[in-house]
């Protein structure tokens, strides 16, 4: 018995030792596996990181508002200027997509709520000193007889850039955003046409394909009335000139002799895609356009019509001089299309039928005189966030963000069913 306790005391004592040594072994093993996942981990970090750095710092686009100090105003003709802005905390600025826009919160004297307006970024997007933007004062139009139309005023923020804005002045911006920009890494040709302050991200993309050296054909066709209603034409002058992929080719919509340039150098009337492709623009590049809604109607349809891929067709959608954008996607429309559908304004206790000539939940609230605080007018700056009270409704883009539930953006909304907005 003496020995069978010494052989079973053994037996044990073996059971003991292998398995705290196959403890240990596991022990070790998930170190080491713990260690690589780290691993793994920080790489996975350090790629994040690396696409976020620009210069010598990281340079993270921010969330909600940030202030911008203005360091320099330009006058670039009569009508229109750029702010030179740089952050007020002294920190990196984000490269952006160029053909993006700042939404600003302006503090407009005489006006209770702040004012929400989207103006487009105008310099490189790679350009991290400074952002610009190129502002047209928006000036009241005359009655037929010459006189001022009453009640009508000039334009609310752009007029309080011009006329209250000074450098040194602080103000709100978001981060830049849009959906209208142009893809770096894209080899195709690339067409830009501008009609007057659309030349704005028209340069921001411009800029950036010079600034990295692109080598990617470059034809930019810019229409204004007359000659001096061109901005930076020296600077587009110069960039022609060194750099032999960049084409430029103004129109001049208005006769007379500030309708001309120099000799060979201009084109009269308004841009047509049929002049487009006999200055020698392909067809099979990527077209820009940006300027007032009839231009861009004429300008898109044209393209159409010339077989241009959709794909291949980019226009500038926020603002209120924009594009009429038809309802093209049609999972955001009611079941019964041709059909007309009530919609109910309960603040303005005002009723319309909508239907798809109707546009935009915001376009068809202003046409019946219902008024949506708004900003960007593309499903970005969140502005017009309403309140549906009651019915359904679909979107002819996907917003930016996430919209609450409950509510709905009505810049780029259309109803599905009977609807109640609170507006």
């Amino acid at each position: 018995m003496y020995y069978l306790g010494i052989g079973i005391l053994i037996i044990v004592s073996v059971q003991l030792v292998l398995f705290v040594y196959e403890q240990m072994r596991r022990i070790r093993r998930n170190s080491r596996v713990f260690a690589l996942e780290q691993a793994v981990l920080e790489k996975q970090v350090e790629g994040i990181v690396a696409k976020n750095v620009k210069g010598d710092g990281i340079e993270w686009a921010w969330s909600g508002w940030r202030k911008f100090r203005v360091q320099s105003i330009v006058s670039e003709n009569s009508v229109i200027k750029s702010f030179y802005l740089v952050p007020h905390d002294g920190k990196p600025l984000p490269i952006f997509s160029p053909g993006q826009y700042l939404t600003f919160k302006l503090k407009v004297p005489g006006i209770s709520k702040p004012v929400i307006r989207c103006y487009s970024l105008s310099d490189s997007g790679a350009q991290t000193d400074y952002y610009r933007v190129s502002i047209k004062l928006q000036i009241a139009p005359l009655a037929a007889d010459g006189t001022v139309v009453q009640d009508v005023v000039d334009g609310v923020s752009s007029s309080y850039f011009h006329r209250s804005i000074e450098e040194g002045d602080i103000l709100d911006a978001k981060a830049p955003a849009g959906k209208f920009w142009l893809d770096m890494t894209e080899k195709t040709p690339v067409v830009l046409i501008a009609g007057g302050v659309g030349i704005t991200p028209m340069l921001s993309m411009l800029n950036t394909l010079i600034q990295k050296k692109s080598k990617r054909e470059v034809w930019l066709f810019y229409g204004v009335p007359n000659v001096r209603q061109l901005i930076m034409a020296e600077y587009l002058q110069e960039i022609t000139q060194n750099n032999s992929n960049v084409h430029w080719h103004s129109f001049f919509s208005e006769p007379g002799i500030y309708g001309l340039r120099e000799e060979g150098d201009s084109n009269h009337g308004h841009i047509t895609c049929d002049a487009i492709e006999q200055l020698g623009a392909p067809m099979a590049a990527d077209f820009y356009v940006c300027g007032p809604g009839p231009m861009m109607d004429s300008i898109v349809s044209g393209l159409h019509d010339a077989d241009v891929n959709a794909d291949r067709i980019h226009f500038e959608s926020f603002g209120p001089a924009t594009l009429n954008r038809r309802v093209t996607k049609t999972e955001a429309l009611p079941a019964k299309s041709g059909t007309s559908i009530p919609v109910t304004f309960g603040v303005s206790d005002k009723k319309i039928d909508w239907s798809e000539e109707s546009g935009t939940l915001l376009e068809a609230a202003e046409a019946a005189g219902v008024s949506i605080e708004n900003g960007c007018r593309a499903g970005s700056c969140g502005t017009c966030l309403t309140a549906v009270l009651e019915g359904e409704v679909g979107y002819i883009e996907d917003p930016d963000s996430a919209v609450e539930k409950g509510s709905c953006l009505p810049c780029i909304a259309v109803p599905k069913t009977k609807l109640r907005l609170n507006a």
